[in-house]
């Protein structure tokens, strides 16, 4: 019987003598491992602990010293907030982060799209702590769109190339050592690459430095202009023309909109949409717009809209649409994609504004007027002046 192992029945002494015996065995070599691991359990722990606090410093950091502004590192620090709060909602953002990046990675190619769509979001916790987790992953997702190759070229290019190099480097000069067994030759190789390699060493961290600075002014390019919308757990100002991109990004509330901005590559106003925004006073459509259907009561009983442009790609407005809009007066067409008008579903245009009219410019008037879905509007179509159109257009 092999006295070494521990009989299953043996008391913790037993199991604690055994360890003792065995490590003892090469102390030195085992003492090194131990000192070894514990250190980076340490090193492991900490980071977890520490990386809500370090994920703020560093941006500010990045901030200050692209700023180039005196005492970066105390500055820096003094601008974390400390509080437990913020401490732990750091904390779950970057893990939130951290599972939707992993998942990705299941599937490799999502994996990298993730990384990159989400890299913005220690940067955007550093300077909107107070926005919601989702609201956070949702801007930086949102605003990377075009942008993940730009930032995937400005963090691993500059990397791929410098180790490229030193590898070349140090292959060549290694090459020409095991060629040259002793003589000047050997030595100024062998100092040549030792030269390289601390240059390579000390290189490292500085090129870090500049890719993180560099990504900073990236994100501070791609994000000033959303500021106002991320800021402030994503406090609007409801009186300024709000893009449909960010109600719907940010799931907004509709009913205090005073003025919407439709962005040109929306096609869509869906169901019900804005229905009962009594706030909504104007709707901002260019029209270059790709706008094609307006759904079934997607502006009902807005009480304070007065009037609407509708772009030349509209196809389409579900019945009741614009049904209860008590305040809309006036109704423009200007002109039409393909010869087609507008396809009009039953009651849209119902329980408007008594002096209620849709303007429709003169060469599309006869179409309008002899269509069987706006025939029950036909009483209010009139033709507006070839110098009404032209500022019609120039203003969308």
């Amino acid at each position: 019987m092999n006295t070494e192992n521990v009989n299953s029945t043996g008391s913790a002494l037993d199991y604690f003598n055994h360890a003792k015996r065995k490590f003892f065995m090469n102390f030195f070599r085992n003492y090194f491992y131990a000192l070894y691991f514990f250190a980076l359990k340490i090193v492991i722990a900490f980071t977890v602990i520490l990386s809500p606090l370090l994920t703020p410093f560093q941006w500010q950091f990045y901030k200050k010293m692209s700023n180039n502004e005196k005492h970066v590192f105390h500055d820096s620090f003094n601008e974390i907030n400390l509080s437990v709060f913020y401490y732990f909602k750091i904390a779950f953002t970057l893990l939130v982060v951290y599972v939707i990046v992993t998942s990705g990675f299941l599937l490799l190619i999502p994996g990298f799209i993730f990384f990159f769509a989400l890299a913005p979001v220690p940067y955007l916790l550093a300077f909107y702590p107070e926005t919601k987790t989702s609201a956070l992953i949702k801007a930086s997702m949102f605003v990377m769109k075009g942008h993940r190759l730009k930032l995937f070229v400005l963090q691993f290019v500059p990397i791929i190339i410098v180790l490229f190099l030193y590898y070349l480097t140090a292959s060549l000069f290694t090459a020409i050592i095991s060629s040259s067994s002793s003589g000047f030759i050997y030595y100024f190789f062998i100092v040549l690459l030792s030269l390289a390699t601390t240059a390579f060493i000390l290189l490292f961290p500085m090129l870090f430095i500049i890719i993180k600075l560099a990504s900073y002014r990236l994100f501070e390019d791609l994000f000033s202009p959303h500021k106002s919308v991320i800021n402030k757990n994503l406090i609007f100002d409801y009186e300024k023309p709000l893009s449909l991109d960010y109600v719907r990004l940010f799931m907004l509330d509709v009913k205090s909109l005073s003025q919407l901005y439709i962005p040109q590559h929306v096609r869509h106003i869906h169901f019900g949409e804005f229905s009962d925004c009594d706030n909504l006073r104007e709707i901002h459509i260019g029209n270059d717009s790709s706008l094609e259907r307006v759904g079934p009561y997607a502006f009902e009983n807005c009480t304070s809209l007065t009037k609407i442009i509708l772009p030349e790609n509209l196809a389409f407005i579900g019945s009741h649409a614009f049904k209860g809009c008590h305040a809309l007066k006036e109704v423009t067409i200007t002109s039409i994609k393909n010869d087609s008008i507008i396809e009009l579903e039953e009651n849209v245009f119902t329980d408007v504004h008594k002096a209620f009219k849709i303007m429709i410019s003169p060469e599309l008037y006869e179409h309008y007027a002899n269509s069987k879905s706006w025939s029950a509007y036909k009483d209010k179509m009139k033709k507006i002046s070839v110098d009404k159109t032209t500022d019609e257009k120039s203003n969308t």
